[in-house]
């Protein structure tokens, strides 16, 4: 109990240093998931991340399905320094150019194989049956995977993308 109350503080005090104010709990949250997944890519020794000179680089992220879990997402990466969004997929193209439009760098598509070579992280967001089909497209292509829960369908799907981030050095965090 002491140590929930002592947490509780602490969270207190971290939202009223968030220098804006009109930001939501939610927002908040989503900001704090998204650093945390940013800080697990630095600390695993990510390659990419460092240049020669050894300054940070910023990380290109690609948002998969923009519905409605995804704009709360959405303004966490706006919060970030070190994160540009590149690419915005969702099927239904207004969708994607909805999230897009605060983001000059963003392209939108319709398709998220199309993106591969515009991220080094994706933040996937799609119905749940399509996370481990994704989840694999991208960690064998050496993105990291931040999905929106459920990780997977099955225990099997979930074991089997967790192995195949391991072999192939990618983050996978589930939000």
């Amino acid at each position: 109990i002491i140590i929930l109350a002592f947490y509780v503080k602490i969270k207190r005090k971290t939202l009223k240093k968030i220098p804006n104010r009109q930001k939501t709990r939610a927002n908040w949250i989503n900001t704090r998931l998204i650093k945390s997944f940013i800080i697990k890519m630095l600390t695993t020794g990510v390659e990419f991340i460092l240049t020669e000179e050894f300054t940070m680089k910023k990380i290109r992220l690609g948002i998969i399905g923009c519905g409605l879990m995804m704009k709360s997402h959405i303004a966490g990466i706006g919060a970030i320094d070190n994160v540009e969004l590149t690419a915005c997929v969702d099927i239904i193209l207004d969708h994607a150019k909805e999230l897009a439009e605060d983001y000059p760098n963003a392209k939108v598509y319709t398709n998220w194989t199309d993106i591969v070579d515009e991220v080094d992280a994706v933040l996937i967001a799609l119905p749940h049956d399509l996370h481990y089909e994704c989840g694999v497209f991208f960690a064998r292509h050496k993105k990291h995977v931040l999905m929106e829960k459920p990780l997977c369908n099955t225990e099997e799907e979930c074991k089997s993308l967790v192995d195949i981030c391991d072999e192939e050095g990618v983050v996978l965090m589930c939000a």
